[in-house]
């Protein structure tokens, strides 16, 4: 994502937990500045291309606007589903940094070993 001054590096999000956050939260302001229609248009593309399921804030903004019943239903089912995913994404992350912290602050037993060829047993005659 690029910030709003060229000569900044761009900072890179995910994209998926991005949606899923704007989304559940419908703030759309991320990294200091708000989104704008072509980051909404990234973002689409991204999922689609992807595959990464239905969460498009392109369709979900074109929801609100249309503000009729059906789409207000469809609206609040897509942020829903969104927030039921979001909430698993920072489970699995939590989870996922509890093991690399329990994992670093042990050493690794094959670190410097190389490949180690599992012991064989001989049968006895």
């Amino acid at each position: 994502m690029r910030s709003e001054t060229v000569k900044e590096p761009p900072v890179l999000v995910d994209g998926p937990f991005l949606v899923l956050q704007v989304l559940s939260t419908w703030n759309f302001e991320v990294l200091g500045r708000p989104l704008v229609v072509a980051d909404v248009a990234s973002l689409d593309s991204y999922m689609k291309r992807c595959k990464l399921g239905p969460f498009r804030l392109g369709r979900a903004m074109e929801l609100l606007a249309t503000r009729t019943p059906e789409s207000q239903r469809e609206l609040a089912d897509l942020r829903a589903e969104a927030l039921r995913k979001l909430e698993n994404l920072r489970h699995i992350q939590t989870y996922r940094r509890g093991q690399n912290e329990l994992q670093q602050g042990q050493p690794n037993p094959v670190q410097g070993r190389g490949r180690q060829r599992p012991k064989q047993v001989r049968a006895q005659k």
